[in-house]
């Protein structure tokens, strides 16, 4: 579990790694040359910005593309849903699909209906 205080929220966010992708060359489309790895994190947070929802947990995602051992783009979705279980099948169809962090905001947007 990894604390992080994001500038801009008063809250801690907590996240966990939940799943670690490897794709190598073969796995991947022709215009990606190098070998990346996926990680998949679950942020916990305490809800602030509403009154009513205040001090509510909620769950969100975050993707971390690596290439050569170094992050290359990240992409955080703060309070997703306020079930951890959601939030977890969530990131296990991301990591299924080899969703990376730019097609992160599309994919879920797709899942909730939006």
């Amino acid at each position: 579990m990894i604390n992080i205080h994001e500038g801009g929220y008063e809250n801690m966010i907590n996240k966990h790694l939940e799943r670690m992708i490897k794709l190598d060359k073969e796995e991947l489309i022709d215009e990606i040359k190098y070998p990346m790895k996926l990680e998949y994190y679950i942020t916990e947070s305490e809800i602030e910005e509403q009154d009513e929802l205040r001090g509510i947990k909620a769950y969100g995602i975050e993707i971390v593309k690596l290439t050569g051992g170094l992050e290359v783009e990240r992409e955080l979705v703060r309070n997703y849903c306020c079930n951890e279980n959601t939030a977890r099948n969530t990131i296990c169809l991301l990591a299924d699909n080899s969703v990376t962090p730019s097609g992160l905001h599309l994919v879920l947007d797709n899942l909730i209906g939006v």
